[in-house]
């Protein structure tokens, strides 16, 4: 794979996937404190809004990947606007989690690190999706227009 052919706004969406598989995976996502002991576990995979949110953020970036690689072609589809919406489904999911926190058998727990950090990951993907979104000659206010994005998704047809 020549990372060359990578541009930037794609290499913000990598870097939050890979933030997203290390902190989401590897780092806990709660804690609970009683009597003078803290203990802290989980995983993305152990809440569905944090599920959701990795496989997301992994898609996101999967697809933005091959765009540049040049396996995916752009004709007919707004991969920009796919990217952009999956990653900000993400950043929703992962916010209200971040809100109302996790909790396990009706047990509120505390906010581990790799919550926060994955949140921040989900971020950096968020932000390479709107730039490869602009790039591509988007503008964030036709994201205000139902018109401009339901005719985004209509077939081009060849001239």
């Amino acid at each position: 794979m020549n990372t060359l052919k990578l541009t930037f706004h794609t290499w913000l969406m990598v870097v939050g996937a890979l933030g997203m598989v290390v902190f989401g995976l590897f780092v806990d996502w709660s804690t609970f404190e009683a009597f003078g002991v803290s203990v802290s576990s989980g995983n993305a995979f152990d809440w569905t809004r944090g599920t959701l949110s990795f496989l997301l953020v992994v898609a996101v970036a999967a697809v933005a990947v091959l765009r540049d690689l040049g396996a995916l072609k752009d004709e007919g589809m707004p991969w920009t606007l796919g990217m952009l919406g999956g990653s900000g489904a993400a950043a929703l999911l992962m916010g209200l989690l971040l809100l109302t926190g996790p909790d396990e058998a009706g047990v509120d727990l505390g906010r581990g690190a790799g919550l926060w950090l994955s949140a921040v990951s989900t971020l950096f993907t968020l932000a390479g999706a709107l730039s490869a979104f602009v790039a591509g000659g988007g503008k964030v206010s036709d994201l205000t227009d139902t018109t401009k994005l339901t005719g985004a998704f209509r077939r081009r047809t060849a001239k």
